[in-house]
């Protein structure tokens, strides 16, 4: 069947994140939606601890109204409360669009700085 579709993937550049072989393969976005005391949060903060045990994680950002309550689940991840945990809101997207874009734009001036200076060491 999947011969039918004509599907070509583009040639990517970045390195998979390397990851158990039974495991989740990232990049992923993951959504969990249950009524409540159904197990939602500690069966995501514990697939976040697997992550994190195979150095899979740099940096997370929480969405939650009720990560106070529940930040006990968190406990030995690398989360900044102050910064990374965000109550969602009509602004919350563009907020993480925003810090993405940021964190693209360090990167990439990162490489840079990485070319300026081995071009620097060659001369």
């Amino acid at each position: 069947m999947k011969d039918n579709y004509n599907i070509q993937l583009p040639k990517s550049n970045w390195k998979d994140i390397i990851t158990y072989d039974d495991w989740i393969r990232l990049h992923t976005i993951t959504l969990a939606v249950a009524r409540p005391n159904t197990g939602k949060t500690a069966a995501l903060s514990t697939m976040l601890k697997i992550h994190h045990a195979q150095g899979a994680l740099d940096r997370l950002i929480i969405v939650s109204p009720t990560f106070d309550n529940n930040a006990f689940y968190f406990k030995g991840l690398p989360i900044d409360e102050e910064n990374d945990v965000v109550e969602p809101d009509e602004y919350t997207c563009q907020w993480i669009v925003d810090e993405l874009q940021q964190m693209a734009d360090e990167y990439d001036d990162y490489y840079e700085k990485i070319k300026l200076w081995k071009l620097l060491e060659n001369n």
